[in-house]
């Protein structure tokens, strides 16, 4: 899946992930390099929060709900409510009407597809962390279910869901949300990473996620936790200090076909993720993103799902844009061993 080229010196280290598509420097001497202080900006409170129970009229009308036995729709009793995103990148169906302003060597198109927002909680001050098993179960349910209804509708290739938490990793809200969307295309880096884990499944006849989650991680000191039929793993091409991601065991190329009986062990994994996140580095700012097969793809069947979590913990700078590679100052190799042992870093 992966390898190691030698740097110039020292024990920097060049990353490749044939199958990702990913290319890092692992450099740990530059984390002692002197940096300034990075100021964790909050989240500007809307005010009153159109996320908050009691103020559904705020928001468009909802898809999907867990409710409260007798609660009326768009109403008061609600534990997750999926609505709309007032402000979406893609919505409504393609337009066929070529588009004149595009340069000849590019093209522009509508953007057809799907956005919603997760409201994942009533509580305003709610910590991710801190959701129950249940909430966290029926979250992932949620994810499960507007993925699977996406896939019904014709304009949408793929879906992507993500969580932004805190001002650092995008978040424009503070109340507990995430997006998921139905995408109309394919993007080109879907594609590659489609094609490359079909072509190393035609080589080695194995799914190279598969290997990982049942052992590759753990024999290379690069496993945190693993829960029912999941692994939370270290990548061994991290982009950034401590990413890791959730895997099924067992080979899954669309989060939409997950079991009832799994969704639990995916929460519980998540969950205690979240909680190491918050153990070591104090409730930081985090991006978690879902990673699934395009629906009705020809190369979907050798794809794997994977849950990528990562704490914010810096700016990607000019050397990360200009190369398209970027360089990380934590092995994966630490760490798995930090967030394993979950402890505060002094």
């Amino acid at each position: 899946m992966g390898e190691d080229k030698s740097g110039t010196g020292g024990e920097n280290r060049i990353r490749l992930d044939r199958v990702t598509c990913r290319q890092v420097v692992v450099a740990e001497e530059r984390r002692l390099r002197p940096m300034p202080r990075l100021r964790v900006p909050e989240v500007d409170d809307q005010e009153p929060c159109p996320f908050c129970e009691g103020r559904e009229e705020m928001t468009p009308p909802e898809t999907f709900a867990h409710r409260a036995p007798g609660s009326r729709p768009n109403a008061p009793g609600w534990r997750l409510r999926v609505v709309p995103n007032k402000f979406p990148a893609f919505a409504g169906e393609m337009e066929r009407r070529p588009a004149g302003d595009s340069p000849g060597w590019a093209e522009s198109s509508s953007s057809p597809g799907i956005s919603e927002v997760i409201i994942e909680t009533p509580d305003h001050k709610g910590v991710f962390s801190l959701m129950t098993e249940g909430e966290m179960d029926g979250f992932f349910r949620a994810i499960r279910s507007r993925i699977a209804a996406f896939g019904r509708a014709a304009s949408v290739a793929w879906p992507v869901f993500f969580k932004n938490h805190g001002a650092m990793a995008g978040a424009s809200l503070s109340h507990p949300h995430s997006q998921v969307m139905g995408v109309p295309v394919t993007p080109g880096n879907m594609e590659d990473q489609l094609s490359a884990a079909s072509a190393h499944f035609s080589h080695t006849g194995q799914c190279a996620f598969c290997a990982e989650a049942s052992g590759v991680a753990a024999q290379g000191g690069r496993l945190v936790a693993e829960e029912g039929g999941f692994a939370h793993v270290a990548p061994y091409v991290s982009r950034f200090a401590y990413e890791t991601w959730i895997l099924p065991k067992k080979h899954m190329s669309a989060f939409e076909d997950m079991a009832d009986e799994d969704t639990l062990s995916l929460a519980r994994l998540v969950k205690k993720a979240a909680g190491k996140l918050d153990g070591v580095f104090g409730r930081p700012p985090f991006n978690m993103i879902l990673i699934t097969a395009p629906y009705r793809h020809a190369l979907r069947e050798h794809f794997h799902w994977r849950l990528e979590i990562f704490p914010v913990l810096g700016r990607m700078a000019g050397f990360e844009w200009g190369a398209g590679m970027n360089i990380n100052t934590v092995s994966p190799e630490t760490a798995a061993r930090v967030l394993a042992e979950g402890a505060p870093l002094k």
